[in-house]
């Protein structure tokens, strides 16, 4: 029996973008691995006997994905490891894995921790050079940046069935944690004027409330599921928001999709791979233009390194 395991930031949150991330994670994971038991242990909560004892199981731990590297692991709320972690291996592989903050650099307490919790043996995933570089300084060599692990699937093939021009709908999504109410404000009033219906997506309940505050009164059309997004983006739509992981959820299922980067997590994608962003801080200028044009989607996908690191289990 192959038994497998993930630290899943998916287990133990509210954010509907880290059940998009586990989907791709799954969907790797069951390609690698011929019919797979799958143990999930989350990386919210604090390790202990009962999370040691199921990855003492696994022949392989993956981490899955999302924000979880950080230079201060010390402070780290996203993947909780303690200063007990420092006593026991977890040789952890990194699958489109993403580093949270510019400019810092690890601590020393960050480079001994990862040089326990992070496989030497086998190439981590990392979504995006800056991601890479950032491990090089933390001691951790062998990452090699494959893009985010939910855009594997994004083939020019893929991307050539969507649409080119304007919907008649469009969702959207807002990022209560990181407000720009002027900012945030424009891309509303902007996505009322240019479109018939529009739907907001609420990847975390603070949205909710805080895209209210920008439009009173305008949102009568919410989805708040992962069942519900897939059923809209069933059919013709657009997506414009804030939200990373809606984005390339409608790429996924082949709908037009502008993300407003906001953070280093769509921006350094987007300068690795074309991923379709506009910065937030340019909305003003360039929004309703964006928009209105017939323009491609044509992500262009680390073909080579996503081989490299599927490779390396191609034995097993």
């Amino acid at each position: 029996m192959k038994i497998v395991a993930i630290l899943d930031p998916s287990v133990g949150t509210e954010n509907l973008g880290d059940a998009i991330i586990y989907d791709a994670v799954r969907e790797e994971i069951d390609r690698l691995f011929a019919d797979p038991l799958v143990i999930r242990v989350s990386t919210h909560e604090y390790m202990w006997r009962e999370s040691r004892r199921l990855l003492n199981k696994a022949s392989h731990v993956f981490l899955g994905g999302s924000n979880l590297l950080q230079p201060r692991m010390e402070w780290n709320t996203q993947w909780k490891l303690s200063p007990f972690d420092l006593l026991h291996r977890i040789d952890a592989i990194c699958l489109g894995c993403g580093w949270k903050y510019y400019g810092r650099n690890p601590t020393r307490y960050t480079k001994a921790l990862y040089a326990r919790a992070l496989s030497g043996r086998y190439l981590h995933s990392v979504r995006d050079a800056m991601t890479q570089a950032q491990l090089q300084k933390a001691g951790v060599a062998n990452a090699i940046n494959t893009g985010c692990v939910t855009m594997w699937g994004l083939s020019p093939d893929h991307c050539a069935g969507i649409a080119r021009h304007k919907a008649a709908t469009v969702i959207t999504s807002v990022t209560a944690y990181n407000a720009d109410p002027d900012n945030d404000r424009f891309m509303m009033q902007t996505l009322f004027a240019q479109y018939d219906q529009v739907w907001l997506l609420v990847q975390q309940p603070e949205d909710l409330a805080y895209a209210q505050a920008l439009a009173p009164g305008s949102f009568g059309r919410v989805v708040q599921s992962l069942r519900r997004f897939d059923e809209l983006l069933a059919a013709p739509c657009d997506y414009v928001g804030t939200r990373l992981h809606g984005g390339i959820r409608a790429l996924q299922k082949q709908r037009r999709s502008l993300i407003v980067g906001i953070d280093n997590r769509a921006i350094e994608i987007a300068r690795d791979t074309n991923l379709p962003t506009i910065h937030r801080k340019d909305l003003a200028g360039t929004l309703a233009d964006t928009i209105a044009a017939t323009r491609p989607i044509e992500v262009q996908l680390p073909t080579d390194a996503i081989g490299r690191w599927r490779g390396q289990f191609a034995a097993i």
